[in-house]
């Protein structure tokens, strides 16, 4: 959806929360949950078959959970989840870690999933497939990562430690990449019912360095230039809640690479989200995302500058808590169409979507 600088050198359901519990005795516990959606995608849509072709495509996702009770303060878990896309044979996992639950002092993660700036991005992560224009980690999840993450009384921290791992994704960009090391820390707070719903702020910061193995480390070979490292600063801001009543929000976005020869590339953006919960179920969101890319020399030469400006459009209805169906559009407002000589990306044009979704 998004494009970013090493290209030129949904609401997403919780399965947790959705999951049913088939088993618990004697402090363990089972869970099973997944999900079954199709959606129809509109001939420019970038997930559309091809250039001119409208597309309905289809896909599942299905998770397993864990938990038992080892002592009066330590608890025990796991969970994996798997996505399975039409027109694929392959099942990919998407989360699997093990962890260990302090009841009132936080919980600890080990395996893959995503890192500790993760919470800070997720306020304007309200729409489906339109949106994230300025959320450069939303779908990292990586394998070797430990996290720590402490979430009571309002406060929020979270810190993560990336080890090696080979064929990650990283910020967001189209190329995999093999790490070496990285860590993450964010934090924040929330207060309660602040007129209409929770005013939580919080801010993130994450750094990845990268090893340059059989050459998988993402740049531009001909000219010998390869990504060394990159680091992002996140921080956010929400009012309400996406379910019901008014809500707000606001993120901003500061990624940085480092490659080979002291070149430099920059992505700056932000994102607005207004939207309202209405008790029968429909729920409506449109926001403001802007996105600012650029890359400078050795010598401090700007390239010319690539800025995205989109609106997306969100309207979800849910008819339990089992189904729902959406309707989801972004339109063009304002983006250059080069990037220097060459055209880069698609973000210039209108295009929508329909979906429905069953979860179990």
């Amino acid at each position: 959806m998004k494009k970013t600088v090493l290209g030129i050198a949904v609401i997403t359901s919780s399965l947790c929360a959705q999951a049913a519990t088939v088993y618990e005795k004697d402090g363990s516990s089972l869970e099973l949950g997944g999900r079954v959606q199709s959606v129809l995608y509109s001939t420019k849509h970038e997930k559309a078959a091809g250039d001119h072709d409208a597309t309905i495509k289809n896909s599942a996702r299905f998770s397993i959970g864990g938990k038992t009770k080892l002592n009066d303060f330590i608890s025990g878990f796991g969970f994996a989840e798997w996505d399975m896309a039409d027109g694929k044979d392959e099942v990919t996992a998407r989360e699997q870690y093990v962890g260990a639950d302090f009841n009132d002092y936080g919980k600890l993660y080990a395996g893959k999933t995503y890192d500790a700036v993760k919470h800070v991005i997720e306020a304007t992560d309200v729409f489906e497939d339109d949106g994230g224009l300025a959320q450069p980690e939303s779908d990292d999840f990586r394998n070797g990562t430990l996290k720590y993450e402490y979430d009571n009384h309002g406060i929020y921290a979270s810190a993560s430690l990336q080890t090696a791992a080979d064929s990650q994704p990283v910020y967001g960009e189209d190329d995999t990449m093999n790490v070496d090391s990285g860590f993450a820390l964010s934090t924040g707070y929330t207060f309660d019912d602040v007129l209409f719903g929770p005013l939580a702020f919080n801010l993130g910061y994450s750094y990845i360095r990268l090893q340059n193995d059989d050459g998988m480390r993402p740049g531009i070979p001909e000219s010998n230039m390869y990504v060394v490292n990159g680091r992002n600063v996140a921080a956010s801001v929400a009012w309400g809640s996406t379910d019901s009543g008014p809500y707000l929000a606001a993120l901003y976005t500061d990624k940085k690479w480092k490659f080979t020869g002291n070149i430099y590339g920059y992505t700056k953006g932000y994102e607005l989200v207004a939207g309202y919960g209405f008790d029968n179920g429909i729920s409506a969101f449109a926001g403001f995302e802007s996105a600012y890319e650029t890359m400078k020399d050795a010598n401090g030469n700007k390239m010319p500058s690539l800025i995205t400006r989109t609106v997306p459009v969100y309207v979800n209805y849910s008819a339990n808590e089992n189904f729902n169906i959406w309707a989801e559009a972004r339109f063009a407002a304002g983006s250059t169409p080069k990037f220097g000589n060459a055209y880069y990306h698609d973000n210039t044009g209108s295009i929508f979507s329909v979906g429905a979704r069953y979860t179990f």
